[in-house]
């Protein structure tokens, strides 16, 4: 992954300060914060939903609106933290680019 340790720093200081002061609560639990984690590959590589859910016993959707939430909530904190946005946006477009590449690569034809 492309993202750095100093944007990684940013998006930690993010999920605290959405912690602290969202009052969205679905974004606040820990739980939740580590269902986004996971899938944004910030503690390994990104996981696939149905992945999550199996860890976190929740269906793929749920992990979606989870993540989707958590995602909502950071950008509600982008102008408290400086560097937010940008990092945020690399982290989404860096894993999108991921994704997308591993779709092509499974559809592609056995040799």
């Amino acid at each position: 992954m492309c993202i750095n340790g100093i944007e990684l720093q940013v998006i930690e200081t993010g999920l605290t300060s959405v912690r602290n002061n969202c009052k969205k609560r679905i974004a606040t639990k820990r739980r939740n914060q580590d269902i986004f984690r996971a899938r944004y590959g910030l503690t390994s590589h990104p996981k696939k939903l149905a992945e999550i859910g199996e860890q976190f016993n929740l269906s793929a959707e749920r992990v979606r609106q989870i993540c989707a939430a958590v995602v909502w909530a950071l950008h509600k904190e982008e102008s408290n933290i400086p560097g937010l946005k940008e990092a945020l946006e690399k982290l989404l477009k860096e894993v999108s680019h991921v994704r997308k590449y591993h779709k092509n690569v499974s559809a592609m034809p056995p040799m």
